[in-house]
């Protein structure tokens, strides 16, 4: 895995009011950490508008692709 990649995770088991669900993920841990991570930090994306909060970032479609 890559910094930067998409990757498809799975995020059961949850807890609470929380997804449980497949999502994609943007992995935000550097290359060299990642060959030895089994879980590499990764961020979860989705595509909701008007649900923001103070922990959302925004990426413009023409960032993301």
């Amino acid at each position: 895995m890559r910094r930067g990649e998409i990757r498809w995770v799975d995020l059961a088991p949850t807890r609470g009011a929380e997804a449980s669900k497949v999502r994609p993920a943007v992995i935000v841990s550097n290359d060299g950490a990642n060959v030895t991570a089994y879980t590499p930090p990764s961020a979860v994306l989705w595509v909701r508008k008007g649900d923001a909060i103070g922990i959302h970032v925004d990426v413009a479609h023409k960032r993301a692709g």
